[in-house]
């Protein structure tokens, strides 16, 4: 979370087997951080064609959802001080 990276889990990776050159779209990803989602759903993107992936993120507290809003927590200590 510092780094502004995501807390991400999937129960299904071992189904997806990620490979080079795979991407995770997580579409609103900043209004799921937000309102708190537990469940969050994206799209796997392999060779052109996609499916619905669901990833999880464990409860994180108000503090820890806006450090990732901010990017990082550099960020976060910049927007306080700015206040």
């Amino acid at each position: 979370i510092n780094w502004g990276m995501l807390p991400l889990l999937c129960k299904d990776w071992e189904e997806y087997r990620l490979a080079v050159g795979d991407r995770i779209l997580i579409p609103n990803v900043r209004q799921a951080i937000s309102h708190g989602l537990a469940e969050i759903p994206a799209m796997l993107i392999r060779d052109g064609a996609s499916r619905k992936i669901g990833l999880q993120m464990a409860p994180l507290t108000a503090e820890e959802r806006q450090i990732l809003l901010d990017g990082c927590l550099i960020n976060f200590y910049a927007a306080e001080n700015a206040k």
